[in-house]
């Protein structure tokens, strides 16, 4: 097998050809600007309305949109397939809702010159 011929194989439940469309569409730039604006917006709304969600959620994996919990469940798979089969694929916001958010860090060699 030749490694340089290969193709993309994007798989979508059947009813999705429009889906598969707005998939080609924003193909160029992943997450397209649309999603990346809705994702720092609900962002920030979750950030508004975390205390209140921590009392009622904590520990378990929410999708949150517009200030609203859409779904909830404590595996984050099974939260997505769920949300996939009832709304379709579209951009989700998914969170857990803990207390102290993890940092991320990353060692990285380097020599000082």
């Amino acid at each position: 097998m030749n490694y340089t011929e290969f193709k993309t194989v994007i798989m979508i439940s059947d009813n999705s050809l429009k889906n598969a469309e707005l998939l080609a569409k924003n193909r160029e730039i992943y997450p397209s600007i649309e999603t990346r604006n809705y994702l720092k917006r609900q962002s920030e709304l979750y950030e508004q309305f975390k205390p209140k969600l921590l009392e009622k959620y904590a520990g378990m994996y929410i999708i949150f949109e517009d200030g609203k919990v859409i779904d909830v469940d404590k595996d984050e798979t099974t939260l997505v397939m769920r949300a996939y089969e009832m709304m379709g694929i579209k951009d989700l916001f998914v969170k857990k809702v803990i207390d102290n958010e993890p940092t991320l860090r990353a060692r990285v060699p380097f020599t000082l010159q």
